[in-house]
Formats: C-alpha cells, structure tokens, sequence
C-alpha cells in the first residue's frame, strides 16, 4: 500500500523537506526524529497484524543544514514569484501559468552571447495572455514592464520536495512558511 510522505522540519520546526514514510519509521527507530502528528486513518500493518500509524510529520533531533541554494527549475521559478505573472501581477494556479524568458532568447543569439538565457535573472512566471502579447520582443520594444526584477532566491523557506503540484497534506499546513502560505491561497479560491 501506497502512503503517504511526512514532511520533515528541522530542530528549529522549520520545513527542510519531504520523505517517504519507510524513512520516517527508520529515522525514528533510530531516535534521530521525534513524531510531531499523524495522518488519521493511515496505518501501517505489520505481518503480525499490528497496526502503528504513519507519520505525517517529523522533527529532527540534530540540526540539519538546508539547501545552500536553490536548484534552477519550473517549480522553484513558480514558488520565487509566488504563483503570480510578472507582468500582470495576477496571481493563478500553476496550470495556467508559464514562465518567459525576459531578454528573448533570439536577441541573446544574436549578441553571441555564451551565456544561457535560461537561469533565474531572465526567466519569470507569465501568465499565457501576456506571453502571447510580450512574444519575442524585449520589454522595451512590447511596452511592457516587470513588477520585479528577478533574482536567484535564498534557500531560506524552500522545502525540498514540494512543488505547486504536490498535494499538500492538512497535517503540514501549520508548519509551512513563506511562498508555500502563497501556494496554499491560490489553491483554496481556485
């Protein structure tokens, strides 16, 4: 039987990240975490027919250092600009989003320039209206603007393993912090 992952928060309760419930179980038998709830109805039965509960959340007994940056992907594009378009400022779930590359690709080939265009000052979450409208032009030739400049963000309030996807679990919500609150508003009016 499939279940479901515990999110893991370090000594401080802050989110470091997710992980399947067989490595839950083996961390606390190895009295390297403590539970800090439960999922309800989830059990696990053991061959003997006993049944423990699975873990939903956990908390580490040792300080764990967290990511010291965060990787370059969709979802980490997606969480930085809290689910909202950098040119619009409408905030929408993930599935009507995309992300733009802000100096189009085809201008930075033709500068020659060695450099990729794809990494996180030049590319923001768009929402499909205005990456139709801003195409491959610059800001300045399209008329538009961006509400902020993007950035490389701090690791600080990442939590590895979670995306604007990924179901998030009412046991966890009181525990997540930072662009996940975001995440969780957009959810809830959509």
């Amino acid at each position: 039987m499939g279940h479901r992952k515990a999110l893991v928060l370090n000594v401080d309760y802050t989110c470091i990240g997710l992980t399947s419930w067989e490595n839950a179980a083996s961390a606390l038998y190895k009295d390297q975490v403590d539970i800090v709830d439960f999922y309800s109805g989830d059990k696990i039965t053991c061959a003997d027919g006993s049944n423990f509960p699975v873990a939903a959340v956990i908390v580490c007994r040792v300080y764990k250092n967290h990511m010291n940056k965060v990787p370059f992907s969709r979802k980490n594009i997606f969480i930085r600009d809290r689910l909202t378009c950098q040119y619009c400022s409408k905030r929408m779930h993930f599935s009507k989003l995309t992300f733009d590359h802000v100096y189009p690709r085809s201008e930075h080939k033709k500068n020659n320039s060695s450099n990729s265009p794809t990494n996180w000052e030049n590319i923001v979450t768009c929402c499909h209206s205005c990456n139709t409208k801003k195409g491959c032009l610059t800001l300045e030739k399209c008329g538009m603007n961006l509400i902020k400049k993007p950035e490389r963000p701090s690791p600080h309030g990442y939590v590895k393993g979670i995306a604007p996807w990924t179901i998030l679990q009412k046991e966890w919500v009181p525990y997540l912090q930072g662009p996940y609150k975001h995440y969780l508003e957009i959810c809830e009016t959509v």
